[in-house]
């Protein structure tokens, strides 16, 4: 499954998105948007302003992306792996970025409380993040 993105106005493709599966963060401000690369565990952003700049690549996982949950500040980015999500899962920030809510298909509910020292994805240097899954 696949999502094709186009640019109304000028009717041209910009992006396929591979899995179907995306995050947008919602404020004019920050208008990130974050979904699977077609290589294997990387996020691929746009920053939904600036269109035509490079999209931005992590490298955030070894197998492919499960799920995928973008703050609602565009400043954090959570993902899940098929390796690590066995199930059907739901990654979510809350509306201050500051916890992650993950339910499963096994009708359990985790919130975990983020570092408030957690960077800004945007402001590492360099391109990819080389944590394992």
């Amino acid at each position: 499954m696949s999502l094709t993105l186009w640019r109304i106005r000028e009717v041209a493709h910009d992006h396929t998105i591979f899995q179907g599966l995306c995050a947008v963060s919602p404020t004019n401000d920050s208008a990130i948007l974050a979904f699977p690369s077609s290589s294997p565990g990387i996020i691929q952003l746009i920053d939904l302003n600036n269109p035509k700049a490079t999209p931005c690549l992590i490298k955030a996982h070894e197998s492919r992306l499960a799920a995928l949950a973008i703050s609602s500040d565009g400043k954090k980015i959570a993902t899940a792996s098929e390796k690590s999500f066995q199930r059907e899962y739901i990654l979510n920030f809350d509306s201050n970025g500051e916890r992650i809510v993950v339910s499963s298909d096994k009708e359990t509910i985790h919130i975990f409380h983020l570092n408030p020292e957690l960077k800004d994805f945007r402001q590492r240097p360099g391109s990819s993040d080389k944590r394992k899954s």
